[in-house]
């Protein structure tokens, strides 16, 4: 399903933030650019408030609403700093969490400033870097702190998906406007300074994005506001010009880049609504090398290799879930953390890469 909030929408139009959960069921049949599903915690909301455009434009039904868990408990809890983590985004109750990556309960929670986070990214330096989806922005925090030291306004757009290259600065991935219309891929500087926006003919939403060893960035996303045309992009160091990748898939999730050159692509609504992480190799990207199969998860929104890449953790939004599995085995998750209302983003330190 497509989550969404209230954070956005316009008097008489639903329009609102599109959080960047898939559905196994299809493609929303949403006129507006960024559709909601049937049974998400939002379009539950707007139902209850008796909204006509929700059920005229998705044709949804209420069955099957569970109402969303408050998050994960124990919120005092000490500094995280120097600690091997897990950060996963929770959209619903607009915090972050960070687990040990040996699963247990939450070591450190974010919540100062965030609305709708949703795609996060680590640098070597253990710098989290959520994209604020709700308030136009992209946050910056010091290892083991809870208020950002920097703040990125993106305005005019609504930023899901941030990356960090080898020089520190910022890719984000914003999928749609403020206004409704078609996305970008921006690039700010390590003080958040806007370099550069690129915007490719193949894509109007603009959801995760990746970068290689040589500062190759690779895009996915939709061709149409109405998510139709998934699609994959790859950007060369020092161009603006959007390449078509190969890989075919049906709703886009996270991008990472494994063994420092292959691209792993999460296909969300993939294996009925659970998932598939599909890795291809470079430099063409036409052929599959891997194929993981996320068994458990409901929404595969994000993913992030743990160091070494012999494990993944994901985000589960469908089941306010997130797992970690063996690389490429896939299967059955080896660890869960359970609690979530909106798992969306994932992301881990230590990195193998600067993009995280």
């Amino acid at each position: 399903m497509r989550f969404s909030t209230l954070t956005g929408y316009a008097a008489g139009a639903a329009l609102s933030v599109a959080l960047l959960a898939g559905c196994s069921g299809g493609s929303s049949t949403s006129s507006t650019p960024l559709g909601v599903g049937p049974n998400s915690p939002a379009t539950q909301s707007l139902l209850h408030q008796g909204n006509p455009d929700i059920l005229k434009q998705t044709s949804v039904s209420i069955r099957g609403y569970v109402a969303p868990h408050p998050g994960p408990q124990f919120r005092n809890v000490p500094q995280a700093k120097g600690q091997a983590l897990v950060y996963v985004s929770d959209a619903g109750v607009n915090e972050v969490f960070a687990f040990k990556q040996t699963g247990g309960s939450p070591v450190e929670t974010i919540s100062s400033g965030l609305s709708e986070p949703q795609g996060l990214a680590t640098d070597e330096n253990g710098t989290l870097y959520v994209a604020n989806t709700g308030l136009s922005q992209v946050l910056a925090f010091k290892s083991g702190k809870t208020t950002p030291y920097l703040t990125v306004n993106t305005s005019g757009e609504y930023p899901v998906g941030v990356q960090t290259d080898d020089k520190g600065n910022m890719w984000v991935t914003n999928i749609v406007s403020t206004s409704g219309g078609a996305g970008n891929l921006q690039e700010y500087d390590k003080k958040g300074k806007l370099l550069q926006t690129i915007t490719c003919t193949q894509l109007q939403k603009y959801y995760f994005d990746a970068i290689d060893k040589s500062g190759n960035v690779f895009v996915d996303g939709f061709a149409t506001l109405s998510d139709t045309g998934p699609a994959v992009v790859e950007i060369k160091a020092g161009s603006t010009t959007c390449t078509s990748l190969p890989p075919t898939f049906t709703f886009p999730g996270g991008l990472q880049i494994y063994k420092k050159k292959d691209l792993s692509l999460d296909d969300q609504s993939a294996n009925g609504g659970s998932g598939i992480i599909y890795t291809y190799a470079a430099p063409t990207f036409s052929k599959a090398i891997q194929t993981t199969s996320l068994s458990g998860t409901s929404d595969p929104v994000d993913f992030a290799f743990q160091m070494g890449e012999k494990f993944i953790w994901t985000s589960s939004a469908g089941n306010g879930e997130a797992f970690q599995f063996a690389f490429p085995a896939g299967g059955s998750p080896t660890i869960t953390l359970t609690g979530f209302s909106q798992s969306i983003g994932v992301a881990v330190y230590p990195v193998d890469e600067p993009n995280g």
